[in-house]
């Protein structure tokens, strides 16, 4: 515990110093009059909403996190990874969620979850790496690739449709503008600005 302790301490000492020497204190708020309200809204809606939820845009992160919660329930090898990636998961989607404005501006899906793919991968790679989980994709891969390419495909057609500014990146769009786009019109107002 003391190696961790110490490898820890100097970059956080430094990173104090630095703010101390740029700002003249060590704590600042720089999102003045913005601070956690978004309450059971902004949990819920991070994850399904159809304004940037993560689940809705980068189904991915539903795989993920459903192989580190199997794999905390069924192997005793890789849970303490899990445990810990889905801990990871969970105390950032409930920051994120509770934040005032958890749609996080007009980037395409959740870019406020980045951070948990490395620990939801390294869980999901040991939860996939098990000689049972092995056997059974083996005997189910046409399912498994079927399912690779289906999130892929979903991932790419909401995507494309971002890109193309079919719905108003903003936030201001429902499920269908989102997976329906390529019947409906472009939005005349984006952002709040009209388009020309």
């Amino acid at each position: 515990m003391f190696v961790l302790f110490a490898g820890v301490l100097p970059p956080v000492i430094l990173q104090l110093l630095t703010t101390y020497s740029v700002w003249g204190s060590v704590v600042i708020y720089t999102y003045k009059g913005e601070g956690f309200t978004g309450g059971l809204t902004g949990i819920v809606g991070v994850l399904a909403s159809s304004h940037h939820g993560l689940f809705v845009f980068h189904p991915w992160y539903l795989v993920l996190l459903a192989l580190n919660v199997y794999g905390a329930a069924k192997y005793k090898s890789t849970r303490y990874l899990n445990i810990v990636a889905i801990t990871v998961f969970v105390l950032l989607w409930i920051t994120n969620g509770t934040w005032g404005c958890w749609l996080f501006g007009a980037s395409f899906g959740s870019r406020a979850f980045i951070e948990t793919l490395v620990p939801l991968t390294m869980g999901a790679v040991a939860v996939a790496s098990q000689p049972a989980v092995i056997t059974a994709a083996l005997s189910s891969r046409k399912a498994i690739y079927a399912a690779i390419i289906f999130l892929l495909m979903l991932n790419m057609y909401t995507w494309r449709g971002f890109l193309k500014v079919r719905y108003d990146p903003c936030g201001e769009h429902s499920y269908s503008d989102v997976f329906l786009w390529p019947l409906k019109e472009r939005p005349r107002i984006v952002c709040g600005e009209e388009r020309k």
